[in-house]
């Protein structure tokens, strides 16, 4: 007799190779460069060629020659969102000035990229907020609080020294 309950291993993950959970936390990443690979022939996207693990999570070249950084960030949909003050959001943006200040003018933007909700309240959690306001501010020496934190915290990593 035959046993209908077999599992077919191309589906079923192996509980005992952490190569597994490694794949599942980067598919995500994988899939977004495979898709932006596949704009490459199609001229009106404006793509020369598309880097994977290279300064950036994935790194676009543009016909102009400038670039795009990419982060990709993955959560599981009962963890929290995207809030600020997380590691992550801020290693993010330190990277993106990083590579501002390591090559100056050949980035035309940067992009924090989830498949997950970012906090959304208008206040310092908010990282689309706190970029707006960094985004209109005059003179960085006069933003405090959460703002401060992303300047400060890039300054650092810049190894400027004084505030």
């Amino acid at each position: 007799m035959s046993d209908n309950h077999v599992q077919d291993p191309s589906v079923t993950p192996d509980d005992n190779d952490p190569g597994d959970e490694t794949a599942r936390r980067y598919r995500y990443q994988w899939t977004y460069a495979a898709i932006t690979c596949c704009m490459l022939p199609d001229d009106t996207y404006d793509l020369t060629e598309v880097f994977c693990e290279h300064h950036e999570d994935v790194l676009l070249k543009h016909n102009d020659e400038a670039f795009t950084g990419l982060q990709i960030k993955t959560r599981a949909s009962g963890q929290p969102v995207w809030k600020t003050s997380e590691p992550y959001i801020k290693k993010s943006c330190v990277r993106f000035v990083s590579l501002e200040y390591q090559f100056p003018d050949k980035f035309r933007e940067f992009r924090f990229l989830t498949n997950h909700p970012l906090h959304s309240a208008n206040n310092g959690k908010d990282l689309s907020y706190v970029l707006r306001q960094i985004r209109g501010a005059s003179d960085f020496s006069d933003v405090d609080g959460p703002l401060g934190s992303f300047y400060i915290m890039s300054r650092s990593r810049l190894g400027v020294k004084g505030m």
